[in-house]
């Protein structure tokens, strides 16, 4: 062979073997970029199993929401008397003791010290053991503690005010833990309020939310269903007196605590401010009601009496009762109206004295 020849195969073998160098370099190179990718891949993969995690951490935590409103509705105590160191509150824990026999009820407040005390000053006046009656610490200004308190009961009596400011707090509870809520308001505005902001959601939540329990009104809205159930025919109007007297002659009892009186003087003294903050309130049975007054044929109308004079029913001058008592009427008669499709009563109220 001549040396042209071993020359020509030489550099046939060496460029055999760059192209064989080059395609594995290449197949290095293509087989890094391949793992990458499968890398990349895997990373994909990764992110993409992130996904259900996420949807089933948010199964986890709607049943765990689901497991608290079910826990909810295990409550330990049928009633709480919120608001119990005060003169209402008191006289309410007082009476509670007689009337709640039979019923699991407790106390609550913000002073463990103050609630202890009105335990030992009910066990003074009655005999009774107050040591199995539940004490529950919470505040009108915290929402968690409220909350917490209104879970574990059935019904809350509210015996602390002012109503207007401390209230609306106590009822978003209430509607929030599907618990029963009573208060002893005499605040037309806040009465208002209540009726316009809670309403709907109450009832969606199926509790009661009643206002106005207390003597300035109760009586005369029970007096007036008890009227209706026993009287021969349909009732169009109703007129209640009241007259203050005191049992006992020879030494002064107070009418009022200082609460409810300071209560009286600041709606008489903001009259104007009052029924301005009034008016954008409007109830959601107002539309209704308007309908069902206007095509009822014959609307009830109150007889006009002077601003001051005599009365036939009691002795005494009798003016109109500037009190809730009206408001609260009206209001129990807006919504029976509005239930039963009827015209509701007509109330009205006087307070009569001795003289002038």
């Amino acid at each position: 062979m001549s040396r042209k020849s071993k020359d020509r195969r030489r550099s046939t073998l060496e460029n055999e073997n760059s192209k064989a160098d080059t395609e594995n370099d290449s197949g290095k190179r293509n087989g890094s970029i391949t793992k990458r990718d499968t890398h990349l891949k895997d990373a994909d993969e990764e992110v993409s199993t992130e996904k259900p995690r996420k949807s089933t951490d948010r199964k986890r935590s709607t049943h765990e929401y689901e497991n608290s409103k079910s826990a909810q509705t295990e409550r330990s105590i049928d009633i709480i008397i919120f608001g119990a160191t005060g003169a209402l509150g008191s006289y309410t824990v007082l009476h509670a003791t007689s009337v709640l026999q039979g019923f699991k009820w407790g106390i609550a407040g913000r002073s463990k010290r103050n609630l202890e005390a009105v335990l030992r000053n009910v066990r003074a006046l009655t005999d009774q053991n107050c040591d199995d009656i539940p004490i529950i610490i919470a505040d009108a200004n915290d929402k968690e503690a409220l909350f917490k308190m209104a879970q574990g009961c059935q019904l809350i009596i509210n015996c602390c005010g002012p109503y207007e400011e401390h209230a609306p707090a106590v009822i978003e509870a209430c509607i929030a833990a599907a618990t029963h809520y009573i208060d002893a308001s005499i605040e037309p505005c806040f009465l208002k309020q209540v009726r316009a902001q809670f309403h709907t959601d109450a009832e969606s939540e199926k509790i009661y939310v009643i206002t106005s329990c207390g003597f300035f009104s109760f009586v005369v809205d029970v007096g007036i269903n008890f009227i209706e159930r026993h009287f021969i025919g349909r009732v169009h109007t109703v007129e209640a007196y009241s007259q203050y007297c005191h049992l006992d002659s020879r030494r002064f009892v107070p009418l009022v605590n200082c609460a409810t009186w300071n209560t009286i003087i600041a709606t008489m003294a903001n009259a104007r401010e009052l029924i301005s903050d009034c008016n954008k309130y409007t109830a959601p049975t107002a539309c209704v009601l308007s309908a069902i007054t206007t095509n009822v044929r014959s609307v009830p109308k109150l007889c006009y009496r002077s601003p001051i004079g005599q009365s036939d029913v009691v002795t005494g001058v009798a003016i109109p009762q500037p009190l809730i008592d009206a408001q609260a009427v009206k209001a129990s008669q807006d919504f029976i109206s509005h239930n039963e499709d009827k015209p509701p009563i007509q109330f009205r109220n006087y307070i009569t004295f001795p003289f002038v």
